[in-house]
């Protein structure tokens, strides 16, 4: 398999699971993040970017999948 078909399909697989958060869904999804994953995240609520460590990202998708269980999300569109 070639390195691009390699990125695509975990580029498919992590739309997956962000989407699968309406089933409640985030253990498999939190396996991905090294303990060393640092992310910027926008945070509509307070209009800023801030900076989340492995640790507090997996704690947040936990609570967003309770938040956001039942509902429909689409986070984007891929050709």
């Amino acid at each position: 398999m070639s390195i691009e078909n390699e990125i695509a399909t975990s580029v498919y697989r992590m739309r997956e699971l962000h989407e699968n958060f309406s089933n409640g869904s985030f253990n498999e999804m939190n396996k991905y993040y090294s303990k060393e994953f640092q992310g910027y995240l926008y945070m509509p609520g307070k209009d800023q970017v801030k900076l989340f460590n492995a640790e507090q990202i997996k704690e947040g998708n936990k609570g967003a999948a309770f938040i956001i269980k039942g509902n429909t999300l689409s986070l984007f569109t891929l050709p």
